[in-house]
Formats: structure tokens, C-alpha cells, sequence
């Protein structure tokens, strides 16, 4: 009962703002304030507060990607992967749990959209942790990950492949998000989407795949979005856009 009072909001609401501090060690109290919250109060209460906790332990990840964060970006995939497995782990509607069963139902449905919007993420530690996200809770609830992603597939139709803008009019990191978000829907099985080069937009995308794997390095930084880019990412693009031609 205790979890229903109006200060374990309020407790909530403080501890996931930490997350979104820009102190590395505010980030990880938040963090660890989550996992003690998961790990002590009951399936109801988490599941209604699963979406809250994604966003912020995402955002973890998004923020300390390649800064210091003294395992709080660990941490908060941790959490995550332990969050999805407690949440998504199968809960029988008899017994009088018809309620229960219909809370993981709504809130599996919003995390699973969520992580879905992420995987064509520019950044590249929240797209893989969507990924595996996207995984990790298709095997706990006993289904495919294209079973998982199949209510939210309008939500890619646009991106996969990109319809409304080239490749080239994104950033470098945009364009990686777009690739391997691609090569991701297009490898599941079963398939979610699949390259038809009869459509216009699949095949300009495909020419721009394989433009960019031909491509030299010093005409490539010639274009806008390149420039300024090193050997490095050149090299992250081409095998992005090699693994979506596979």
C-alpha cells in the first residue's frame, strides 16, 4: 500500500530527474535509485512506471555515450535488461489477475514503441541497446521480435528505407542510425520490411549504398555532410552501408 501514496510519486519523479542531471554521478544515483525501486516494489507499480524508467536510462546512455560515467552507462543497460525481464516475463490472466495482465499488456505496448523509435537512433549506444532491447523482450514474452515490432511498423515505414530525405542530406551519425535501423528490420525473422528495387525510393537507396561504399574518401569529403570527417567514421559509414546491402 505504501507504494501508493502520493510521496512515492514524488520520489519517483526526483529520482528520474537525477538521470537527466548533467553530473555523471547524478545520472548514476539516479540509476541506482531505479534498480532499488524495481527490485523492491511490486510487478503493478513497476509496470506503471516502466515507460518513465526507459526514457531515463536511455537518456544515460545517450548523454555519457564516450564521456566519463564511471559505470553508469552499464549500469543503466543493466537495469534495462533487467526491467524488460521482469516486465515482460509472461503474467496469467486467471487467478484474478485479469487487471495485472491487461497493465503489462499497455505498458509493454508503449516501451516496445519506444524502442522501436530508437533504432535508427544517431547515437550509436542507444540504437544497439534498443536493439538488443528489442530482443531481450521478445524472448522473455515468447515471441518474435518482428511479432513485437509488427503494431509499430508505421512508425519505420518512413525510414526503412528513408522515403522523405536522401542519405546524404543527414549528418554522418544520422545516416549510421538510418543503415544499421535498416539492416536490422530487413534481417529479423521473419522480415519486417524487405529492399524491393522496383519502388523508387528503395532503389535511390540502394544507389546511395553502394555510391558510398565505391566512393573514395576524398570525394566524399567533398560533400557537406562529410566534411570534416575522418578516415575513422568514413570507415563506420562504409560498413553500415555494407552490412545494409548484405
Amino acid at each position: 500500500r505504501a507504494c501508493q501514496l502520493p510521496y512515492m510519486e514524488y520520489l519517483v519523479e526526483r529520482m528520474c530527474a537525477l538521470c537527466y542531471d548533467r553530473a555523471w554521478y547524478a545520472k548514476s544515483g539516479g540509476c541506482f535509485a531505479i534498480k532499488c525501486l524495481m527490485e523492491r516494489l511490486p510487478l503493478r507499480w513497476v509496470l506503471s512506471h516502466q515507460y518513465l524508467f526507459l526514457k531515463a536510462l536511455l537518456f544515460i546512455m545517450m548523454d555519457l555515450t564516450g564521456e566519463v560515467s564511471n559505470g553508469a552507462v552499464d549500469m543503466a543497460k543493466a537495469n534495462l535488461e533487467k526491467m524488460l525481464t521482469l516486465c515482460g516475463s509472461p503474467v496469467s490472466p486467471e487467478g484474478g489477475q485479469e487487471d495485472l495482465a491487461e497493465a503489462q499488456r499497455k505498458s509493454l505496448h508503449e516501451v516496445a514503441l519506444e524502442l522501436v523509435r530508437q533504432i535508427t537512433s544517431p547515437n550509436s549506444c542507444v540504437r544497439e541497446q534498443a536493439m538488443h532491447s528489442l530482443e531481450v523482450l521478445a524472448r522473455v514474452s515468447h515471441q518474435s521480435v518482428a511479432q513485437l515490432m509488427e503494431p509499430h511498423k508505421e512508425l519505420l515505414v518512413d525510414m526503412i528505407p528513408p522515403k522523405k530525405h536522401l542519405l546524404r542530406h543527414q549528418p554522418l551519425n544520422a545516416q549510421i542510425g538510418l543503415m544499421e535501423g535498416n539492416t536490422f528490420c530487413t534481417t529479423l525473422q521473419p522480415r519486417l520490411f524487405a529492399l524491393d528495387l522496383t519502388i523508387t525510393e528503395h532503389k535511390t537507396f540502394f544507389t546511395e549504398l553502394v555510391s558510398l561504399c565505391e566512393a573514395e574518401d576524398g570525394a566524399l569529403q567533398k560533400l557537406p555532410c562529410y566534411k570534416g570527417c575522418g578516415a575513422a567514421a568514413l570507415v563506420s559509414l562504409r560498413k553500415a552501408a555494407l552490412r545494409a546491402l548484405a
